[in-house]
């Protein structure tokens, strides 16, 4: 589960950093063509699929800084609950759950907004991508 997870995270990070390397895909169909990176192109985007996955993307990039800082706090509780007398298991359950929860949730809305601008044909060759992915 949390390897499966690790790598679709990634997947998702890869994909991010695809979408905005060149920004200069607005001028022209032929530089999506040329430049669209084989995981993005092969599912052959129109112009407004592009567009809407772009903006999940970019939804997605401010919701994984937030949670960034978030595991940053978390870290820093690990470190104080370890060097503490006593480890609360407790306390280290709520707030690791509470972590893994928010990076699902976002992984959910952002999977929710490819989905919805996806063809089924497109979710077919998405899915497949992300299980090469998981078996790299």
């Amino acid at each position: 589960m949390i390897r499966t997870l690790l790598m679709t995270v990634s997947f998702l990070c890869f994909l991010q950093t695809v979408a905005f390397a060149d920004n200069d895909f607005r001028e022209s169909r032929e530089h999506h063509t040329q430049y669209m990176p084989r995981d993005l192109h092969d599912l052959k985007l129109t112009r407004t699929q592009h567009q809407s996955i772009e903006k999940a993307l970019r939804e997605n990039m401010k919701l994984l800084r937030k949670l960034r800082d978030k595991e940053h706090r978390f870290k820093k509780f690990l470190r104080k609950l370890f060097l503490s007398d006593d480890f609360d298991t407790r306390a280290y359950y709520e707030r690791a759950q509470k972590l893994s929860r928010e990076k699902i949730r976002i992984e959910a809305q952002l999977f929710k907004a490819i989905h919805r601008v996806l063809t089924p044909k497109q979710r077919e060759m998405f899915v497949r991508q992300l299980e090469e992915w998981e078996i790299d």
